[in-house]
């Protein structure tokens, strides 16, 4: 198969509060994946062209999600690098 695109940039985890008012009073969130690199590279694939996605992930189950839903569209992920995280590692 001959690859068609291939598109190079991070993806965002979405989270949006299931419940109407202020964020501080959301206890649950709905999560989605978005970006304009993997959105291009699975519209192509939805569109039945061959497309790759490279990116950086976690070495986590977020970065575990995010190829395995990219993966799930039909894009070839075999080029996305994983970080382990380490314990000590706080996010902001």
């Amino acid at each position: 198969m001959m690859l068609g695109c291939v598109t190079i940039g991070e993806t965002m985890t979405v989270f949006t509060p299931n419940e109407e008012g202020p964020l501080r009073h959301a206890r649950s969130f709905s999560m989605k994946f978005g970006g304009a690199k993997s959105n291009v590279a699975i519209g192509l694939s939805r569109l039945s062209h061959s497309s790759r996605w490279d990116s950086r992930l976690g070495e986590d189950e977020f970065g575990d999600a995010m190829q395995s839903f990219i993966r799930g569209e039909g894009d070839d992920v075999s080029y996305v690098s994983r970080d382990p995280i380490s314990s000590g590692r706080t996010w902001c």
